[in-house]
């Protein structure tokens, strides 16, 4: 299950549609993304990490990043990475559950996020804060300054 919101500026064409969370995709995508950490794909130290954590995991929920330079907003990936603790109890896909399990895991690091616009420092958002935010006219649209309408009542089952 996850959830999502519509951004429209009452200014410009701007419109994004963002969907959080994961929901039942979470294994399939959480495979996905160690196998291509572990090829290199996001960076070296997320490789190191699983070099030196085989068992190791990575959050792959979405979640809302916002850049701090030109204000563009992106869903992405989290991207943490966690460390199994002493033991993890025996499970079908044991490198999936981080999130689910957190007390077999800890919090190891947590990989940057780059704007896709300008390349600068995306930092990682609390929705509701957010939503708030927008609505008392703090955070504008990225394109033209313009007022943000938020509409934050979907629901979706992600399968």
């Amino acid at each position: 299950m996850g959830w999502g919101f519509t951004l429209k500026c009452t200014k410009c064409e701007y419109e994004m549609r963002a969907h959080l969370e994961s929901g039942y995709a979470l294994p399939k995508e959480t495979l996905e993304t160690i196998h291509d950490m572990k090829a290199g794909k996001y960076g070296k130290a997320a490789q190191k990490f699983f070099q030196e954590n085989p068992e190791g995991s990575v959050d792959c929920d979405r979640y809302l990043f916002r850049c701090k330079e030109c204000g563009n907003i992106q869903v992405e990936m989290v991207l943490d990475l966690y460390k199994p603790k002493e033991h993890v109890p025996e499970l079908s896909y044991p490198n999936i559950y981080p999130v689910v399990l957190p007390g077999y895991y800890d919090k190891a690091m947590e990989l940057e996020h780059k704007c896709k616009k300008c390349g600068c420092k995306m930092e990682l958002q609390n929705e509701d804060r957010f939503l708030e935010e927008i609505s008392e006219g703090k955070i504008t649209c990225p394109n033209c300054g313009g007022h943000l309408e938020a509409d934050a009542d979907s629901w979706f089952d992600w399968d």
